[in-house]
């Protein structure tokens, strides 16, 4: 039952956006427990503008869901059947489990009919116990396992329960239940909290509230706090550094996902911690060097990424470990490069470029032209670098058995050109050396406003791979799984993401997936392309 349920709501979360308005106070917002570090919204009438719940499941047949579970199978194929309402939001709010405390997934539902609510549970989930308990509000709790459920008459809270991380590592034969727990969280969340967080800050209320179709609300740095107070980490030394990446990182990110005419669009604000405030704005220090963009060699551009900072900022981030810092510039030094040097060699621009490939003559294989550009800070901070790499690549000999250098680099089929301060990278010497030879700049209109801004950038350009997919075809119609790939990539335009840009203290990031259909019902077309 647990797993049908994830499953059901993640086909709910896979289709998302169009404008829905909603008043912030939103009263699912006083149901979410107080505990919760991610909480989902997934508004489901905005989902419904898009594409009917029926064709949603001809796409994603339920039964490839539910490994061909028929009364799983059903409840997808109509929610109505177990009294859930799907013209209304559903609300999903994680705990992550601890080392010794266990975690909660709460799912919060509207309901149409308790009655159907109540027998599908148990339809589904044998055993189960349901029982009701003296209140005005006709409440019904129900547990069994890690299920914990309760209900009323128009709303119904399930609770998934995780057992704690020390659990995996213990051997049990009788694991213990957490129904009795389960079912009372879901009581407590269905009775509503007054006060918390969630009912309370404006930045969450606001963010849930602006149309998106789905909205993701999450505290940074949990991993980190995880790991830092692990038992079996806490004698460690690098605990502390765990430690101090959780009091960097802890900060809350909102993301919204919307589904636009000719788009489906993802973008993410993080609150910046003082701390982050400070790296962000030097890693937003360096403009992108618009000079490698036009350098870009002349055809049809396949993929490109971009990444520019300024290497010195590292020596801000490792000092924060407790002498992070000092251990590895010793260890490097060690090795006849000091960290110091590393830094300096780089001025901070990285990128890489694939064109669009071609069919090799040799083998009728795909050859994909990849290059990959940096520009040098130092000239001498390099040539120490490259000698020192080279030593210790000429140092790690020859395998016997296969006749291969034992360093991964050494095996590399590679070339190298470096003019102007600035290092080519390709499989080929020409091509690194036709990276110079281009006389012709390339018009950089392709780079978005986002691109510019942001220190990180992918773009692919799908209209590049489907000339590509289509070439290979050689003039025949494509056939099965080739023509449903082809269809599939006729459908969509290019892919952008970005990230790292600060504005009015926060990070934010982007992700965009354009197609090729802008009309109206370019989502519900495209959805239903990829039956």
């Amino acid at each position: 039952m647990k797993k049908h349920l994830l499953l059901y709501l993640s086909c709910l979360a896979l289709t998302a956006t169009h404008s829905f308005a909603q008043t912030p106070d939103n009263p699912l917002f006083r149901n979410i427990p107080p505990d919760a570090t991610t909480v989902y919204q997934i508004n489901l009438p905005v989902i419904t503008t898009q594409i009917s719940w029926q064709e949603l499941m001809e796409t994603m047949p339920p039964s490839n869901l539910v490994s061909g579970d028929p009364s799983a199978a059903t409840l997808l194929r109509d929610p109505a059947l177990a009294g859930i309402d799907i013209g209304k939001d559903i609300f999903i709010a994680v705990k992550n489990p601890g080392f010794d405390s266990a975690g909660y997934t709460t799912v919060i539902v509207h309901l149409l009919d308790s009655a159907k609510f109540r027998a599908a549970l148990r339809k589904e989930e044998a055993g189960l116990r349901v029982y009701s308990i003296p209140n005005k509000n006709k409440i019904r709790l129900a547990g069994k396992g890690k299920l914990g459920a309760a209900w009323s008459k128009g709303l119904a809270v399930l609770v998934l329960v995780k057992a704690p991380l020390k659990e995996g590592r213990e051997s049990k034969t009788t694991p213990p239940d957490y129904a009795s727990g389960a079912a009372k969280r879901g009581l407590a969340a269905i009775q509503g909290f007054d006060g918390s967080f969630y009912t309370t800050d404006p930045v969450f209320q606001a963010g849930f509230s602006d149309g998106a179709a789905v909205n993701i609300w999450a505290e940074q740095g949990q991993a980190f706090s995880m790991l830092g107070k692990n038992p079996l980490m806490a004698k460690s030394p690098i605990a502390r550094y765990f430690q101090t990446g959780a009091k960097i990182l802890k900060s809350n990110t909102l993301t919204a996902i919307r589904l636009e005419p000719g788009r489906i669009t993802m973008s993410s604000n993080t609150v910046a911690t003082p701390v982050l405030k400070a790296l962000y704005a030097k890693l937003n220090s360096r403009p992108l060097n618009m000079d490698l963009q036009s350098r870009i060699p002349p055809g049809n551009l396949l993929a490109l990424i971009n990444l520019r900072f300024d290497p010195l900022m590292f020596k801000d981030i490792l000092p924060q470990g407790g002498g992070l810092h000092h251990k590895i510039d010793s260890f490097m030094t060690a090795k006849g490069l000091p960290l110091d040097t590393l830094l300096h060699a780089f001025s901070g621009d990285f990128q890489v470029v694939c064109m669009e490939p071609h069919l090799s003559a040799e083998n009728g294989k795909p050859k994909f032209p990849l290059y990959f550009v940096t520009t040098i800070g130092d000239p001498a901070a390099f040539y120490k670098l490259a000698t020192t790499v080279k030593a210790i690549s000429d140092s790690a000999g020859t395998d016997s058995a296969t006749g291969k250098r034992r360093s991964p680099l050494a095996n590399l089929k590679s070339s190298s050109t470096l003019q102007d301060n600035i290092l080519v990278i390709s499989g080929s010497k020409e091509q690194s050396n036709g990276w110079f030879s281009n006389t012709e700049k390339r018009n950089t209109d392709f780079l978005t406003d986002r691109m510019k801004d942001n220190p990180f950038s992918i773009l692919i350009d799908f209209k590049t791979l489907t000339h590509f997919v289509e070439s290979m075809s050689k003039g025949k119609e494509p056939a099965g799984k080739d023509k449903k790939i082809l269809s599939i990539l006729h459908g969509i335009d290019q892919l952008e993401i970005t990230g790292g840009a600060m504005r009015n203290d926060k990070v934010e990031s982007f992700f965009e997936l354009k197609l090729t259909d802008s009309s109206p019902n370019s989502i519900r077309n495209f959805i239903k392309g990829l039956r």
